[in-house]
């Protein structure tokens, strides 16, 4: 059966506006083309979402967890129709799979099953696409907790895929989990790299032909990155230059971003800075999802959210500063979800907890310039019992929000609003909730 999954915006602002960093460093280098053409890069929190749909019903505020544990986003335009579709490995060892059923311009994220191509790989699977047989369709390769990669070769076709095992070994690799691949020579051939448990990052260089690879390891230290424990790459050419840079989640849950300030063929990366952490064992994933020309950034974590955090890139100089927003709620395990409760234009923020009730925080600013005050920790008086996960939508069509309420258990509880909108922050109808779907059933 499909699950109910839920996503949620990361709560943050990371605006950069000029290099500061954990060394001294110089100003970085200018473009190849004289016109001094990087930066500043922004990480700029986002609250308006991609559309995401789940068994028919678009949810209202996507991107908060429920996913499962340490779930690992890639993308992949897996039917060839030009747009992203989203896979998400997680702790179970399947994959989830979104079809973008939008365009490349304007994405819509559809669950199309939690078990995609019947693939299980034991545990913390992490999925990761590349044409490796260069025949016009991505193969996927899923590293899995023991650190073996599996092999499936794509044997349909670019709108049609099939995907067949080959090896739970491949290339006898067996150093950890988290894979990409990335042509970071320039040479024409992808190249794989593989996050370890130590925090390094195995580079294995591809000596083979194109469509016939051969992976010899290069280095177990590659770029001499050691981000503590349990590193996870991602490559993208995020200050549009022509080279890839490099981000490398970890298990503390921060995101570290290393600039490129080499060339295509010959990179050399430096530390930038690391962004706000997530919560643990960040994944990060490097989309143009939207087609804007302008590079997104996912980020899995331990709680099962993925993060969803927009970069923009102006001009003409990188500086890095951070203002970033810290709520507090009173227990651990913290589902936060926004809505715009009092119908006055921006959003508000709730959040679940360990011990089954909400805390609510009025916005009292703008919908541009939100300012979160704490209105109370027992919204509508509401209490499931444990793990509290909520989540709002007009379900009804009466032009308020009505509310969800995930639970430990595995029910959702579904509580009406009857209230009048408004500065009514109690539109609940008191104890009054049913269990509207359960896990195993869909509804």
């Amino acid at each position: 059966m499909l699950r109910a999954i839920v996503i949620q915006f990361v709560i943050i602002i990371l605006v950069i506006t000029n290099f500061s960093c954990k060394s001294d460093m110089t100003e970085p280098k200018d473009s190849d083309d004289g016109n001094n053409t990087r930066g500043p890069i922004q990480f700029q929190r986002e609250i308006d979402t991609i559309p995401v749909t789940i068994n028919g019903v678009a949810i209202h505020s996507p991107f908060g967890g429920g996913l499962g544990g340490f779930p690992v986003p890639t993308f992949a335009d897996i039917d060839a129709d030009r747009d992203l579709d989203l896979f998400v490995g997680d702790g179970t060892g399947a994959i989830t799979f979104y079809r973008n059923t939008g365009t490349s311009a304007n994405p819509d994220l559809t669950l199309e099953t939690d078990d995609f191509a019947s693939i299980h790989v034991g545990l913390n699977s992490s999925p990761a696409f590349a044409n490796i047989d260069a025949d016009g369709d991505p193969d996927l390769f899923v590293g899995e907790f023991n650190g073996n990669i599996n092999f499936y070769r794509n044997t349909g076709t670019a709108n049609g895929p099939s995907f067949t095992l080959e090896t739970e070994n491949f290339a006898s690799i067996r150093v950890g989990s988290r894979l990409t691949f990335a042509d970071i020579d320039n040479n024409g051939a992808l190249d794989l790299f593989v996050g370890a448990e130590g925090g390094n990052i195995y580079h294995y260089k591809n000596v083979g032909p194109i469509g016939a690879p051969d992976f010899r390891l290069e280095t177990q230290n590659f770029a001499n990155i050691d981000v503590g424990l349990r590193s996870v790459p991602a490559f993208a050419d995020i200050d549009r230059d022509g080279d890839l840079d490099l981000f490398v989640g970890e298990l503390d849950g921060n995101v570290n971003h290393y600039l490129n300030s080499g060339t295509p063929s010959n990179p050399s990366f430096r530390f930038v800075t690391d962004l706000p952490d997530i919560g643990g064992d960040s994944a990060p994933a490097l989309a143009d999802l939207n087609n804007d020309g302008t590079i997104e950034l996912f980020v899995g974590g331990s709680g099962g959210n993925i993060n969803y955090v927009p970069i923009t890139v102006e001009y003409p100089r990188i500086r890095v500063t951070r203002s970033y927003v810290s709520i507090f709620f009173k227990s651990s395990q913290s589902t936060p979800t926004l809505a715009d409760i009092d119908k006055d234009g921006d959003l508000d923020l709730f959040g679940g907890n360990t011990n089954g009730d909400i805390t609510f925080y009025q916005n009292t600013g703008t919908a541009s310039n939100p300012a979160f005050t704490f209105e109370t920790d027992f919204f509508g008086s509401i209490d499931v019992g444990l793990q509290s996960a909520p989540d709002f939508a007009d379900i009804d069509g009466d032009g308020d929000l009505d509310l969800f309420v995930g639970e430990e258990d595995g029910n959702i509880n579904f509580y009406e609003n009857s209230g009048v909108g408004g500065q009514d922050y109690s539109p609940l109808r008191g104890q009054h909730y049913s269990p509207l779907f359960s896990v195993g059933s869909v509804c």
